[in-house]
């Protein structure tokens, strides 16, 4: 019956529900080709994945690669093949690649030709193959996934020469690429894309030296086209060619692509399929993260209202600098503090130097710990002032604070916003010679932390020193004693066996010393490296939020109620899928 609505599986009907309605709450936000592709996945309970292989530089490389991944080494050479291999009207449209009992080949559709092969990998695993370029060349890693997991197809539409773009969505993408050249377009742009089952890259190279290249979230894959093809054509000779055949297969790099190709393809009854389960997922991902970034930009708007963008952006890049600084500066000062340091309180010197623990860790913190951050923060902190951001007032004692605060009456407008108005003042450190005391619009943060590490933790180190010795020389001395007392009350021991008591007992107080004292600095040094990062990172982020809200006008709210709603359509997806 025309038009009549396709019978969902009962496993997937909730999961289908909570789609539709994805698509009819966030059209604004959700990438609907994607989401058709999706629903579609959803109509069966074994769905037809879609690969595509996307060439960087023309439609030649991949298809000799898609030859390669379908053809049977054990059956003759197939028509097919030959047109794969030696493609004679490249149009510039794409290929779809399908299954069919013989071979079929129809080029009448303005946007796709149609191949139909008898190829038993895309009968086993239900897949369908879309050969088409693609550039990744000036787009950012975001763009870039979307472009390969969403190509874009032209189709003619007036007899002039214009052409309209068409959305083809997948469900794994290979990106093929030859030599150098490939290998850097590819790496500009899909390197780094977490989403290494859904994309992968395939670089042809002759002076190919390994399988693949890892990259810190995707991988490589290295082949060679022409040893591929080599080793088919060798085994199909002759099946005494076996080895040479599977040598020169595997040296080709391409069994790996081509056991990408086919995993997550297959699944148990009335399960998703991992491949349309992934694409579920990146989908709703993908979704909130543009609900977000549009929240991002009305919040950025609201801003520029009332302060220049420009000058929210040349502060936000002073504010990445100083954090990017700060945090070279943590790195490099402490490397260079605790090597001069450390050697001085070696454990072998911390007999005759328990004393200086206090103020050789005290030097460390006061004179290598975040001091040219500190001074940099107050530096960005008074262009955040001279911008608006911050009070205009000038910074003095708190008896000026409290001056001002007389001089307001009531219905006066209210102060200018601070840095300082966002931190949670810390109020179980003692009072340091006013620190806590004056009013500064900057963040004490360092300020604090640096006073809480010399209070709350040279102390004890110091103590534990003291400690350590203490034990240590006890211990020998007993040690010595009991040889002693030994030596003189038997006849028998000689001046050796007695000194061999005071030996041991001097090497396992030395080793005990040894050991608690290196884990102790160890954990010190770790502390105050911890939490030299954590207080750039909590500076960082209230700075950040006094740029982000300070000085701005009333967010708008339409599109608000509408962005909830939303939300709550994905939350929705994602806890229905959550539970296949």
């Amino acid at each position: 019956m025309i038009g009549a609505k396709k019978e969902i599986p009962p496993a997937f009907r909730d999961l289908h529900q909570a789609l539709s309605l994805l698509q009819t709450r966030a059209a604004t936000y959700v990438n609907l080709s994607q989401l058709q592709l999706a629903l579609k996945g959803l109509e069966s309970e074994d769905a037809t994945v879609r690969v595509a292989v996307l060439g960087l530089n023309g439609l030649q490389g991949p298809s000799r690669l898609v030859r390669v991944l379908l053809a049977d080494p054990l059956a003759p050479e197939q028509r097919w093949e030959q047109q794969l291999d030696f493609p004679v009207d490249d149009d510039g449209r794409g290929i779809l690649i399908r299954y069919g009992e013989e071979w079929n080949y129809d080029k009448s559709h303005p946007l796709l030709r149609t191949l139909h092969i008898p190829s038993p990998i895309l009968y086993s695993h239900k897949v369908e193959i879309l050969l088409s370029t693609v550039s990744l060349k000036d787009t950012s890693v975001k763009r870039s996934i979307q472009t390969v997991l969403v190509p874009s197809l032209e189709m003619p539409t007036s007899a002039n020469g214009r052409y309209s773009m068409v959305n083809y969505p997948v469900h794994k993408a290979i990106v093929y690429g030859e030599g150098l050249d490939g290998l850097l377009e590819y790496a500009a742009g899909l390197l780094r894309v977490d989403e290494e089952d859904m994309v992968t890259g395939a670089i042809n190279s002759k002076l190919q030296s390994q399988k693949h290249i890892e990259g810190p979230d995707q991988v490589i894959n290295m082949i060679n086209l022409d040893t591929a093809i080599g080793a088919i054509q060798v085994f199909r000779k002759s099946l005494e060619n076996s080895t040479e055949y599977e040598h020169s297969w595997f040296d080709s790099g391409i069994p790996i692509l081509s056991t990408w190709l086919t995993a997550d393809t297959k699944t148990e009854p009335s399960t998703l399929k991992p491949a349309v389960y992934r694409v579920i997922e990146y989908l709703s991902n993908n979704t909130d993260e543009t609900i977000l970034q549009e929240e991002a930009q009305k919040l950025n708007d609201a801003i520029a209202a009332s302060i220049p963008q420009s000058t929210i952006q040349d502060l936000t890049s002073a504010l990445l600098a100083w954090a990017e600084t700060s945090h070279t500066e943590l790195r490099d000062q402490l490397d260079i503090a605790f090597h001069t340091a450390w050697s001085k309180l070696a454990w072998y010197k911390l007999i005759h130097r328990v004393d200086d623990v206090t103020t050789i860790t005290s030097s460390i913190l006061h004179q290598a710990w975040l001091l040219s951050a500190e001074k940099n923060l107050i530096y960005l902190c008074g262009r955040m002032s001279q911008a608006g951001f911050l009070s205009s007032s000038e910074p003095g004692s708190e008896d000026a604070t409290q001056a001002q605060e007389k001089e307001r009456t009531s219905g006066s407008l209210p102060p200018a916003l601070r840095v300082r108005d966002f931190l949670p003042l810390p109020t179980s450190f003692p009072d340091a010679g006013g620190l806590l005391g004056k009013s500064h619009p900057w963040p004490h943060e360092i300020a604090f932390c640096r006073y809480n590490l010399a209070l709350r933790t040279i102390p004890p180190l110091q103590a534990l020193a003291q400690r350590l010795v203490l034990q240590t020389l006890s211990t020998t001395a007993l040690t010595s004693a009991l040889s002693g007392l030994i030596y003189v009350s038997t006849t028998s021991t000689s001046v050796f066996e007695a000194g061999a008591i005071t030996a041991a007992g001097l090497v396992w107080s030395l080793r005990r010393l040894q050991r608690r004292w290196e884990n102790t600095k160890e954990a010190w040094e770790g502390k105050v490296r911890e939490d030299g990062r954590i207080t750039l990172r909590s500076v960082e982020s209230t700075v950040r939020k006094v740029l982000t809200d300070g000085g701005k006008v009333a967010i708008d709210g339409i599109g608000v109620e509408e962005r909830k709603v939303a939300r709550v359509a994905v939350a929705n997806v994602r806890e229905v899928l959550g539970r296949l």
